[in-house]
């Protein structure tokens, strides 16, 4: 009875999977998750999750059910062998939808914890990178052939996001430093797309929804040059993952966002330290100036929603 209540809050509620409105339709969802144990399991753990949070009272509960959901899931997921996927590329849809579900999930139990020190918070982000661009691999290679599936008109809406690059001017000055730092070419290309995804969110842009997906998307959208600046714990990207935790900010009305990107901030603001206070002068103004509209009153990009915890 519970998984049934489970399923029936992902099917009802739409605050679960917001930021997944535009890029997975609920009908191709389901019909894959009733194929796919795996899918399946995702699907109720991330709604588990979800009541966990809107839920209070029922926290511990919920959020007990979303981990062993989740663990099945990849249990399940990490025991099909890869010949499976070889099959048939219908074979390779509910893995898709399932590493974005999965994606989402990682993101936001990663955005609930409170580590002490920036380094721990950086190890659990670089974890959850690992986690989600890992299932995306399975997808290599095969993107053209999944296009001509159900996903059609998904795969296509996500390579238009994977074009943008963000046309406001909250990142100037990141983007100048960039270009005058002491990176590879591949490298300063990848950080500078990295740059724009990010800018793409903080854009007001027509379609609140693709602006989210990006958000929670962006480790995954960024190229694997900037990735591994973040996994050495480079300055420079850490800078721009500061810019990244204030697009969380603004987006802090989302249910799995809360006060986290000002948290993440902080730790980040405080481990770079003086050195780096010429590179961190504008972002910590944009922070400033979030946090004033919220004394104020200052709209977000949904209603009020229970922050991750």
């Amino acid at each position: 009875m519970v998984h049934a209540e489970l399923l029936h809050h992902f099917l009802t509620n739409g605050d679960v999977t917001y930021t997944l409105a535009v890029a997975i339709a609920r009908d191709i969802v389901m019909q894959q998750a009733l194929r796919e144990p795996y899918l399946m399991h995702q699907i109720l753990a991330l709604s588990a999750r979800h009541l966990s949070i809107i839920r209070p009272q029922d926290s511990a509960f919920y959020h007990n059910q979303a981990i062993q959901l989740q663990t099945h899931a990849l249990t399940m997921f990490n025991s099909v062998s890869i010949d499976h996927f070889d099959l048939s590329v219908s074979h390779r849809i509910p893995c898709f939808i399932f590493s974005a579900i999965l994606g989402f999930h990682a993101l936001c139990d990663m955005l609930s914890h409170r580590d002490s020190t920036f380094p721990l918070a950086l190890a659990r982000y670089v974890g959850y990178l690992h986690l989600h661009r890992g299932v995306y691999q399975i997808m290599e290679g095969h993107w053209e052939a999944i296009r001509e599936t159900d996903l059609k008109p998904i795969i296509e809406a996500g390579m238009k996001w994977f074009d943008m690059d963000g046309e406001g001017h909250e990142c100037d000055d990141i983007r100048e430093r960039i270009n005058r730092a002491a990176l590879d070419p591949e490298t300063m290309a990848a950080t500078q797309k990295a740059i724009g995804f990010v800018q793409c969110v903080f854009d007001d842009g027509p379609i609140p929804v693709g602006r989210t997906h990006i958000l929670v998307s962006w480790g995954v959208m960024v190229p694997k040059p900037f990735f591994t600046l973040i996994e050495a714990g480079r300055p420079e990207a850490l800078v721009v993952l500061a810019y990244y935790f204030i697009a969380l900010h603004q987006c802090r009305s989302i249910w799995m966002i809360g006060d986290s990107g000002q948290f993440l901030f902080n730790l980040i603001v405080d481990s770079l330290g003086p050195e780096w206070s010429e590179w961190l002068q504008r972002p910590c103004q944009m922070m400033r100036e979030f946090l004033e509209q919220d004394i104020t009153g200052g709209d977000c990009m949904a209603d009020e929603q229970p922050s991750a915890s």
